[in-house]
């Protein structure tokens, strides 16, 4: 299962978690039947408050919002209660196509399916990165001063990526060749060791190869997975975005991208639109009754065209002659 979601681009999946030594819920009012616990309110909010940390939820609940049932009985409580979920990202929920509780029939605990179905554009598609830790390798460092070529940054860099990608496949097979080797002499040197317990010479030499063995392997677990730069505010970033992704507008669930799109789209058109809308409908009509009531007077004919003629040499002179004294224009 862990190698097929691998192929895709998902952040969160957490399968099978059992919720057992808390003992608690995420809805008492509907995932417990019978009494509650003191504790129940407390771990409930401890459960929502950790899930919006890391971006997960439980993806039963989105799928049954109001049904009830659980996954196991207490008989000190005489209680049942859903103590076992899937927390997924918002992602895998909006993928998820059923998750299903069956019954009981050897352990105390109900066992539970999720049925999900990646969407094709969340399958991964890998392209080359330089490796960071290529720049700690010394003799990395003293072949790359070797190129000062005056060529096109272009076509330069073609080049030097296909020389990268050689020379780190070449140091991988090297460095899984020296582990594999590694490997041989600890399980000999045990061999002859379960042969004479007591000799010492072989103990020291196989407590020797073990500390040998375990530098190594710390250094294989750097030099797979290494300090990426970056990677801290990555992680952090995917987790605001899950956290902050919305799953559901006024309790409508959809599950197409599309449909989400289209649901988006019309939930803010009604949003700017339908107020204002209204509001100008209103007015309209408004200013309409109270201009029919009105007698506004208007220009006759003759009086816009009096307004349209030239202005004259006598009009002119008996503006400024009735002008107050004292003002210029």
């Amino acid at each position: 299962i862990i190698r097929l979601i691998q192929n895709y681009q998902v952040q969160h999946l957490q399968i099978g978690t059992d919720n057992e030594d808390w003992n608690g819920v995420w809805n008492p009012h509907l995932d417990r039947l019978g009494p509650l616990l003191p504790s129940d309110g407390r771990i409930s909010r401890g459960l929502w408050g950790s899930g919006r940390e890391i971006g997960l939820i439980d993806v039963w609940r989105p799928l049954h919002p109001e049904r009830r049932d659980y996954t196991f009985f207490s008989i000190a409580h005489n209680s049942y209660c859903r103590l076992d979920f899937f927390l997924v990202s918002q992602v895998v929920a909006l993928e998820s196509l059923s998750v299903e509780i069956h019954g009981r029939v050897l352990s105390d605990h109900s066992p539970m399916t999720l049925k999900y179905l990646p969407a094709p554009h969340l399958a991964k598609h890998t392209s080359w990165k330089l490796s960071n830790s290529l720049l700690g390798d010394k003799g990395f460092c003293s072949q790359l001063k070797k190129w000062r070529i005056q060529l096109s940054k272009l076509i330069l860099w073609d080049t030097f990526k296909g020389w990268l990608i050689s020379y780190t496949s070449h140091r991988k097979k090297n460095f899984n060749k020296q582990w594999a080797k590694l490997e041989t002499e600890l399980e000999e040197l045990e061999k002859l060791h379960k042969k004479d317990p007591k000799s010492k010479e072989v103990l020291g030499r196989l407590k020797n190869k073990k500390t040998e063995f375990a530098l190594f392997k710390a250094k294989k677990k750097f030099f797979i997975s290494g300090n990426k730069v970056g990677k801290l505010l990555g992680h952090r970033l995917r987790i605001i975005k899950n956290a902050s992704m919305i799953s559901e507008i006024q309790s409508s669930q959809l599950r197409n991208p599309s449909e989400i799109a289209a649901e988006f789209r019309a939930f803010y058109e009604d949003l700017y639109s339908s107020e204002m809308l209204s509001e100008l409908t209103g007015l309209k009509g408004e200013l309409k009754t109270f201009l029919s009531d009105v007698e506004l007077p208007y220009l006759s004919e003759e009086g816009i065209m009096l307004l349209g003629n030239r202005i004259t040499n006598d009009e002119s002179s008996e503006s400024v002659i009735s002008r107050p004294a004292g003002t210029s224009g």
